[in-house]
């Protein structure tokens, strides 16, 4: 059946706009008056939102004001080469512009999925496939900025319209309402988005049911769910036809088996994942960070991890987890991995542990200790073997996506402010966040 949807959004108004929480109304009526009849214009909708996270300093960009790299000195996982104290030290100032580019771009994201959220009500005019793609995929979009908010901000407004009044007077939800709706969101998008890759023509770089549940097995774990959180990764873990453990060598490489969800390198650039730029030394060029000297040592003597994805030069250590620099022009040999099956069988580990099946944490964590060429472990207690998983996730994970700063925080285990701060313009154009 063929529905028709009037968009009050165009591709042109999902790139234009400057934030989210201070975004002024559109001043042209062919914003509103727009509609896209055919489901190739919508799509193409859609795939700016994904564009948006590749292009944005938020999640995918693999710049120096991205997530991973600066949750990565909050960790003390990172060493910059040049001056951003305030993230190693936890002093940021309110007004530093890192911490506001990791807002705006955040509530940016999220304005374009609420946009098409709003969109699909008016008027549907679209193949239902399509309807549910747009749906499905917004939706995820959306739990996922809300997930590194709530992480990275603590409590935050939760915005679920494009509406300026209401939100630019938004006031902050507390964590649980944030979780509430992130799991609400995700329900959605595990129950109307295909189960292949086929909607990326193959490739791992757009959500799909798969993607959904293993960011809700995150979610599980984050809030103490053990049975769900071992549940979902379980259900991801057992569907061998789309995901196997990747080599050492191969766990960044385009569309590897292992890869669950991938980002596209960004087309403003044509290059490769950019977090190899941004990290990668040579004879003539250092890269923006290096390793700080406690993750060195953290490695096992023999792990395949410290020999490939660390690399010292001029007495400074720089991650190299990627490494195809740059390439001009397509196919690209790395995609940004957000999310990988190693996560899911570490998630099972901890729940397990939790659920007292001790047998089943350590198999997980064998899998992953093999594909880095290291012997099978003991443990004998609870408390023993979440030191063990504490270990590998660090080792496993360090500078992708925040694991390391997050999985500190939750664990209790930081002696700084845990939340960055809301960035001061934010709170000079809304009161209501004081």
């Amino acid at each position: 059946m063929k529905r028709s949807i009037s968009f009050i959004l165009t591709v042109a108004l999902l790139w234009s706009c400057a934030g989210f929480i201070d975004i002024e109304p559109p001043k042209t009526e062919m914003v509103s008056r727009s509609v896209f009849t055919e489901d190739a214009a919508a799509l193409a909708a859609m795939q700016g939102v994904y564009s948006h996270l590749t292009n944005s300093h938020f999640l995918g960009s693999g710049l120096n004001n991205s997530v991973s790299e600066l949750t990565g000195l909050s960790a003390g996982d990172y060493d910059f080469l040049y001056n951003v104290d305030g993230f190693a030290e936890g002093d940021i100032d309110p007004g530093d512009p890192h911490v506001t580019a990791l807002w705006k771009s955040g509530y940016k994201s999220l304005y374009h999925c609420n946009a098409i959220l709003e969109a699909v009500q008016v008027n549907p005019f679209l193949d239902d496939a399509t309807l549910a793609q747009l749906v499905g995929e917004s939706s995820f979009i959306r739990a996922l900025n809300y997930f590194y908010l709530v992480n990275l901000f603590g409590d935050v407004p939760l915005v679920l319209t494009t509406d300026y009044t209401s939100n630019s007077l938004a006031r902050k939800a507390g964590q649980d309402a944030v979780y509430g709706q992130v799991l609400r969101d995700l329900a959605v998008a595990v129950s109307t988005l295909p189960m292949d890759y086929g909607q990326g023509k193959g490739q791992r770089v757009r959500a799909n049911s798969w993607v959904a549940r293993a960011l809700r097995a995150r979610v599980y774990l984050y809030l103490g769910d053990w049975q769900g959180a071992q549940a979902e990764a379980s259900a991801v873990i057992e569907n061998t036809g789309l995901f196997n453990l990747a080599g050492i060598d191969d766990k960044f490489l385009a569309n590897n088996r292992g890869a669950i969800w991938q980002l596209y390198p960004s087309q403003s650039t044509m290059n490769n994942a950019r977090e190899a730029i941004n990290t990668f030394n040579n004879a003539t060029i250092i890269g923006f960070m290096t390793v700080a000297e406690s993750l060195v040592t953290a490695f096992e003597a023999g792990d395949f991890r410290k020999d490939r994805w660390l690399s010292r030069r001029n007495d400074y250590v720089f991650p190299t987890k990627y490494q195809a620099r740059i390439r001009n022009s397509p196919p690209f040999s790395e995609y940004s991995t957000v999310i990988r099956l190693e996560e899911m069988h570490l998630i099972r580990a901890e729940a397990r542990v939790h659920l007292g099946d001790m047998a089943g944490a350590l198999a997980d964590i064998e899998l992953i200790r093999h594909k880095a060429g290291l012997a099978p472990i003991t443990a004998n207690s609870p408390e023993e073997a979440m030191a063990r998983i504490r270990h590998e996730r660090r080792v496993e994970f360090f500078g992708e996506y925040g694991h390391r700063w997050f999985d500190l925080k939750r664990w209790g285990m930081v002696d700084k402010p845990g939340y960055y701060p809301i960035p001061e313009n934010e709170y000079l154009l809304n009161p209501n966040l004081q």
